[in-house]
């Protein structure tokens, strides 16, 4: 299987290098995908190794939330199976809960190779994000960002990001933040690559502090920066 994975490596590096695959090419490239498919477990190993190479600390075996694993300041952990009030998926039990420190910043859901991840992280991504327990949300969470208490939303299949197979490969990320919609992305964001976004964000918002009232700083549905810094 290590074998088959890293040959479809190969045959999609060539298909991106040389620019628009025939539709002879991706006929064959979806072909594989299914004579050849791999299990949300197998995509997870892949994943666990993704993350490994940016940072995170990431075993979605032995680090789970059902075993005891916690967020620590200190570590950067991508804890599994972490628990929600979700109705949606595996009993609301996201994939991957990333942690810098003692601050969620992320949601990972992974899904097996030939499912079409961009609508994931419409429906289970967001629903997780929106059904965080209230105990975590006042343990773990930033703040609010509109429905959500998580900033990042992420659904993968564990593939290499391919164009010309857009909606059946790479990472897919929604910045709820902003109203934006997901978008493809090359590969994993570090730790540090997502504590710099947010802390943009932070100091932005020190700015406009500035100018308004304080109580926003404790607000459960605002900013919450003291929180932030605090667990950070």
């Amino acid at each position: 299987q290590e074998e088959y994975i890293e040959h479809l490596k190969e045959q999609l590096g060539e298909l991106q290098k040389n620019g628009m695959a025939s539709s002879e090419r991706r006929e064959k490239a979806r072909a594989n995908a299914v004579k050849f498919p791999l299990s949300e477990h197998d995509t997870r190993m892949i994943i666990d190794k993704q993350l490994r190479e940016v940072g995170w600390e990431a075993d979605t075996d032995n680090l789970r939330q059902s075993k005891g694993v916690k967020p620590e300041k200190g570590r950067n952990l991508a804890i599994a199976e972490w628990q929600t009030n979700s109705f949606v998926g595996k009993n609301g039990r996201v994939d991957y809960a990333l942690f810098v420190g003692e601050v969620m910043v992320g949601v990972i859901e992974a899904k097996k190779s030939i499912v079409d991840i961009s609508a994931v992280i419409d429906g289970q991504c967001k629903d997780y994000a929106k059904q965080i327990k209230p105990e975590d949300v006042a343990k773990y969470c930033m703040g609010r960002f509109g429905e959500y208490y998580v900033p990042f939303l992420y659904a993968t299949n564990g593939r290499p990001y391919l164009k010309q197979l857009e909606t059946k490969s790479g990472i897919w990320e929604l910045d709820v933040r902003d109203g934006s919609a997901p978008k493809a992305l090359p590969g994993w964001k570090s730790p540090e690559g997502l504590m710099e976004e947010l802390r943009k964000d932070v100091e932005k918002a020190t700015e406009e502090l500035k100018k308004t009232d304080y109580s926003i700083l404790t607000d459960k549905d605002g900013l919450n920066l003291y929180r932030l810094l605090r667990k950070r």
